[in-house]
């Protein structure tokens, strides 16, 4: 949809006070953000809200929107930050431009644009790794509600601890961790998607801070039939593959301890991920999923004996509640999230980061076929009882009635 479409769909509706600007980071970011925000989308719809996608506009995608270096170098001279109206997996969105984008301040920072916007909207709700994202809400006294899955602390530590090279990052720091704090402050109400988010955000802010997880839609993610099991082992990664903190070298050199362990074990390494260049001195297959479809990754989720989470730090992990959804145990490193609704022993296995520990589970479970069999039912009810949209649909509906 152009600007002048968006517009004219947006002046042809009487709106009842009914507005909802969903403020959060780029959504082509992907990752567990846009799954929380597609969520609370269809959610506002369904009470009768009409929710939009208030966010900055990433430079890398929205180069046209800035006033920045990068685009004077290039000859391009904007004296004017600018917005973008636009469609987005289904939803409408708007990108807001910054001055100096370079300077990661300034992206967060309230600007024209930003105060224009919000101007056009009855309610508000933050949807962000961590809450600095909704400072525009904030200096603006806006009301609004923030769902998070991290703090600035925790999710930075790993990211840059891989990266030495990101100077300006650290150097823009304090004023992001200021600004978490006045959102942290200003915030109506504060919500955590998992008992380890809860615990770090209680150690900055003395705010109550209640957790709401992320609802796994369990009519789609659910056990695939009896006759179609596949008992052949697959052990599977989902997420971004070039995300160091998501470490998928554990997961490869698990595989590889478990290949060299136990040759007479075929089995196969299932990637859901953009491709990456894999180490030579790999001797057991790959099967990478570039762009999976949703019913592929379901697919995915139920022939496969295990995911298997290498990962250093999750806000809450996702694609791990819906393998369980699928009745598939999961194997994963004591990284937060999962910490939440994984039962070690029972729906799954918390494994020290190490490659023989995981290879240890992986064969557990590749081998031992009551035991798959029991573990990949508990996950299933875990979620189904305790995380699924069933149980809490309703209580997301009631919370948006009241924004």
């Amino acid at each position: 949809m152009d600007h002048e479409a968006f517009s004219q769909a947006t002046k042809s509706v009487k709106h009842p006070n009914n507005r909802l600007a969903i403020v959060t980071q780029d959504p082509a970011n992907y990752g567990g953000v846009l799954r929380l925000v597609e969520y609370i989308y269809r959610r506002a719809e369904s009470v009768g809200l009409e929710p939009v996608i208030l966010h900055y506009g990433k430079y890398s995608d929205h180069p046209e929107l800035h006033s920045s270096f990068a685009n004077l170098l290039r000859g391009e001279i904007n004296f004017r930050p600018k917005e973008k109206q636009y469609n987005f997996r289904g939803m409408r969105a708007r990108a807001i431009g910054a001055w100096l984008p370079e300077w990661e301040p300034q992206r967060i920072r309230s600007n024209a644009l930003w105060r224009n916007a919000l101007l056009e909207y009855d309610s508000f709700m933050l949807i962000a790794g961590s809450a600095h994202a909704g400072l525009a809400l904030a200096e603006n006294g806006k009301k609004f509600l923030a769902w998070v899955s991290s703090t600035v602390e925790e999710d930075r530590r790993a990211r840059l601890a891989h990266t030495p090279s990101a100077f300006l990052e650290r150097l823009g720091l304090p004023s992001i961790l200021r600004a978490e704090r006045h959102v942290h402050e200003t915030a109506s109400r504060l919500l955590a998607v998992s008992r380890d988010t809860e615990q770090h955000l209680t150690k900055i802010t003395d705010r109550h801070v209640e957790v709401w997880p992320f609802p796994v839609d369990t009519v789609k993610f659910s056990p695939a039939p009896a006759a179609d099991s596949n008992t052949f082992p697959r052990f599977l990664f989902v997420g971004r593959a070039h995300d160091p903190r998501k470490r998928i070298g554990l997961f490869l050199a698990s595989c590889e301890t478990l290949r060299k362990e136990h040759p007479e074990l075929g089995f196969t390494a299932s990637i859901v991920s953009s491709k990456i260049a894999a180490p030579d001195d790999l001797h057991f297959p790959i099967e990478w999923l570039s762009d999976a479809s949703e019913a592929e990754l379901i697919e995915h989720y139920r022939s496969s004996t295990a995911l298997v989470l290498t990962s250093e730090q999750e806000g809450l992990g996702i694609a791990a509640m819906e393998a369980m959804a699928c009745g598939t145990p999961v194997i994963s490193t004591r990284c937060g999230g999962p910490e939440t609704f994984i039962e070690d022993g029972v729906s799954g296995f918390f494994v020290e980061d190490d490659p023989k520990t995981i290879a240890r589970r992986m064969f557990e479970l590749a081998t031992d076929v009551s035991a798959h069999a029991r573990m990949g039912g508990a996950a299933h009810t875990r979620i189904e009882d305790e995380f699924s949209e069933r149980v809490w649909n309703e209580k997301f509906e009631k919370l948006l009635r009241g924004v």
